[in-house]
């Protein structure tokens, strides 16, 4: 620590006898800045014959301690960040960057700005850089400005073109994106793509953010960006000769890039990294006044920008459902389902139309009539084993209701429910729950294979089931409870329903669950009665503990509307659900952060390439699902395979 201090005394020092510069200086070119010139500038030379202090021997008199490790030992283990950022950012060098513009291109820098003093749009440009007797040189890549309050011109006064030999440069900050306009590996620095420089703005010392930044590193602060200084040139075609910047800080980008470096520190890499600009209040209610936004290099300015986890916004269809039809008439495609997030394993069912299951199991496309004499109708609800080639299914006999004055509009209703599982490699459904005074729905496995979640509503009729009447009469009293059931995956046997989460005590009906893939965790849909909670403008996401039997605090989730079909990712850290929270009408998909202590956090709308994508959509999305990997099956062997006959399935 006396070192540190040592340090921090030196570097005030420095900054006294320094001349402070403001925001409007302007930028002074020295006549020849490789002319070696050591003069400090105040006419007085050092002459004392003194050894400069090194900081190896300490000026109190007292000897240094050999048990003690010097300051540059303090640094944690930065092996991650080995032949690609320690080589770009090392402190001993002083890199020089040169960028080469042709005037078109500058100017057109500058009328962006006029445009829109926060611009972020690239122009095109040439880089050199140079550091530890290497040469690395890179065509067309792309320049931009960047800074928040600090954001200036760099030459000249608004509206002027660049003026030649004859240049009023101003310093300002520049983002170089090596790869924005070429994208292949030629394009990066050591495995690094994009370089921060900014001046130094108020910083007469011309050390104050990095020595921040190497202190932060130094007590372990792995999160710190990497920096290191520079000198840049800019020169602009036609000019005699380059402008030369002066010393500029060099700092890492905070990108997509930048997690994944550190994503062993972070423990994944799957997840979204967001900046907030300069002014923003994370005080988000309105979607229609949307400054969210991904990071798309274009002009725009949004409060709250993705900054990683955003390649592209492009939508892959997995199968239309009008491929097979004729006119206004359409399939229905419902109920889609994967294996432990991948696509090798996967199916949705099809209706009206041509109706059945498609399946692919292990990349082989099957079309499957999941339909006995037995069953009360074909499979519905469904989940995939997270091992086994077995997939769980509801199968319901289902009716709606619609409301004429009831803000919920639309109920629907199952007057009978069992639940099947499916061996597709044998061909073969087994039936698992089949109580006519139970309605069972909504199977779920544990990532371990080992349970089985559902729910089940207790109801008995008075006459048949089919006796729909009796049952729109009496559409409340069906509350549905969250259960379990143990499996043996050897014997394809299971055990005894166990009651997870009892909601009818609570006047409440818990479906839809899900286990997170820690097995710690269920997630579910709770609403006022019934199994179809997107319409019930009381229903609400909850957490269970398994561990502690207790509801998390989900009051940051969920909001006055209607909430529903709620899923875990893969890394547990994040929620997936559908809300009508914006106009009570239409669903939509939000993503809420779960992080490691079990607190679930404000959730945001699903990201789109237009901001204004929801306000003009008058389509509600249906439950999606999150995938590691895209579909392999294209959309036209799905159709080839609904054209053929259904396969249909034994019980024996």
């Amino acid at each position: 620590m006396k070192q540190i201090f040592k340090l921090i005394s030196t570097l005030l020092l420095c900054a006294l006898c320094l001349v402070a510069c403001t925001e409007d200086a302007q930028l002074v070119l020295p006549e020849n800045p490789n002319s070696g010139n050591t003069d400090s500038g105040d006419g007085n030379e050092d002459d004392s014959g003194e050894e400069p202090d090194n900081g190896e021997n300490p000026d109190n008199g007292e000897e240094p301690n050999p048990n003690e490790p010097p300051m540059y030992n303090d640094y944690p283990n930065t092996a991650w960040a080995v032949g690609e950022l320690d080589w770009v950012f090392d402190m001993n060098e002083l890199p020089e960057i040169r960028i080469t513009i042709s005037e078109d291109e500058w100017n057109n820098l500058l009328k962006a700005y006029d445009r829109d003093s926060n611009t972020n749009e690239y122009v095109h440009c040439d880089v050199e850089y140079k550091s530890k007797g290497e040469t690395h040189n890179f065509a067309d890549a792309g320049l931009r400005l960047r800074g928040n309050t600090s954001r200036r011109r760099p030459e000249g006064n608004g509206g002027e073109m660049h003026r030649k030999d004859n240049t009023d440069w101003h310093h300002c900050h520049f983002m170089v994106n090596l790869r924005k306009y070429q994208k292949d590996d030629a394009h990066e620095l050591k495995n690094v793509r994009k370089l921060h420089l900014k001046w130094h703005k108020d910083d007469s010392a011309y050390c104050r953010e990095l020595y921040c930044y190497d202190l932060f590193r130094r007590f372990g602060i792995w999160t710190a960006a990497y920096s290191s200084y520079c000198r840049l040139w800019i020169h602009v075609e036609g000019d005699s000769e380059p402008a030369y910047y002066g010393v500029y800080e060099m700092l890492e980008a905070i990108d997509d890039k930048y997690v994944k470096r550190r994503k062993e520190l972070f423990g994944d890499h799957d997840h979204n990294l967001w900046k907030c600009r300069w002014g923003a209040t994370l005080n988000y209610n309105d979607i229609y006044n949307s400054v969210i936004h991904y990071d798309d290099d274009s002009d725009k300015d949004y409060t709250y920008e993705l900054k990683s986890n955003i390649e592209n916004f492009e939508e892959t269809v997995i199968y239309n459902n009008r491929m097979i039809s004729e006119g206004l008439e359409g399939q229905c495609i419902n109920c889609h389902s994967y294996q432990n997030y991948k696509t090798d394993n996967m199916m949705f069912h099809m209706r009206l139309q041509h109706p059945g299951t498609m399946i692919v199991c292990e990349g082989e496309l099957v079309f499957v009539d999941l339909k006995t004499d037995e069953m009360i109708s074909a499979a519905a609800y469904n989940a995939w084993h997270p091992t086994l080639p077995v997939i769980a299914f509801s199968t319901d006999h289902t009716m709606q209701s619609f409301h004429t004055r009831d803000i919920s509009k639309v109920e629907v209703m199952e007057s009978a429910s069992d639940i099947v599982i499916y061996d597709v490699k044998k061909n073969r459904v087994q039936t698992v729950l089949c109580d006519s005074a139970e309605l069972e729905l909504f199977p779920s496995w544990s990532p371990d294979g080992k349970w089985l979640y559902y729910c089940s509503a207790h109801y008995e009729y008075k006459g048949e089931y089919e006796d729909t009447k009796e049952l729109l009469e009496n559409y409340k009293s069906l509350q549905y409870n969250l259960y379990r059931l143990s499996f043996d995956a050897e014997s394809m046997t299971f055990g005894e329903p166990e009651l997870v989460y009892d909601a009818v005590s609570k006047n409440r009906s818990a479906v839809q669950p899900r286990v997170s893939q820690d097995g710690r965790y269920v997630v579910f849909a709770e609403g006022p009665w019934g199994l179809f909670h997107i319409w019930h403008t009381s229903a609400e996401v909850q957490v269970l503990d398994l561990q502690t039997h207790q509801l998390l605090d989900t009051r940051a989730l969920n909001s006055p509307l209607p909430e529903s079909y709620p899923s875990f990712s893969s890394n547990d850290r994040w929620v997936l659900l559908e809300s009508r929270r914006d106009d009570g009408n239409y669903t939509r998909t939000y993503f809420a952060y779960f992080d490691c202590n079990g607190r679930l956090h404000k959730p945001f709308l699903v990201p789109q390439k237009n901001p204004d994508y929801f306000r003009h959509l008058l389509r509600s999305w249906s439950r999606p699902e999150f995938m590691k990997e895209p579909v392999r099956i294209t959309p036209q062997q799905f159709r080839d395979k609904a054209l053929t006959e259904p396969i249909s399935v034994s019980n024996k």
